[in-house]
């Protein structure tokens, strides 16, 4: 089992303070808390910057629609994680999985919805995030690399945008 599978990497790379004392990682068997920690936790500073690039406008995106969806997005996502606490034989780290929950909110969120601001959403992040999608696939990114998590939070995003459209239509 590999646990604490960061730790060659950051070996080769300046680390935040604290990274062996405040693992998050979420791995096989681990404690059910890490689902909620393990966003918060990188394995240096540009995995860091490189994730916070990407996870302030998208999370600007999803907030333009409304706060309730960007809540539904996290809980899908966290929601997902306990399929790789409890199925998936690797640990991961890192928001991305958070990162790829908001693409598949604002991806998916135009085409139900259907309404001017979030068909732009939908068209907007499919120009500018687009790329995202084919590192949904094993193999496509490095070994280092969890795609499971990826793919976990796509299609949490995707479930998010379709219980906040049910939602929303009940609501009016």
């Amino acid at each position: 089992m590999d646990i604490d599978w960061h730790c060659m990497a950051l070996k080769r790379r300046r680390s935040i303070p604290f990274e062996r004392h405040f693992q998050l990682t979420v791995y096989p068997g681990g404690p059910w808390w890490r689902v909620i920690t393990a966003p918060f936790s990188h394995s240096d500073w540009q995995h860091l910057i490189d994730n916070s690039l990407a996870f302030i406008p998208l999370s600007y995106l999803v907030l333009a629609n409304a706060l309730k969806h960007y809540i539904a997005v996290w809980m899908c996502v966290i929601l997902s994680n306990f399929f790789v606490l409890f199925f998936w034989f690797r640990g991961y780290h890192g928001i991305s999985s958070v990162l790829y929950g908001l693409v598949g909110y604002l991806l998916f969120i135009g085409f139900l919805e259907k309404r001017f601001i979030s068909i732009g959403l939908t068209v907007f992040t499919a120009i500018t995030y687009g790329y995202y999608v084919p590192t949904l696939m094993p193999g496509v990114t490095s070994s280092s690399i969890r795609w499971i998590a990826h793919f976990g939070g796509f299609v949490a995003g995707a479930i998010a945008a379709l219980g906040m459209f049910r939602e929303d239509r009940k609501s009016s």
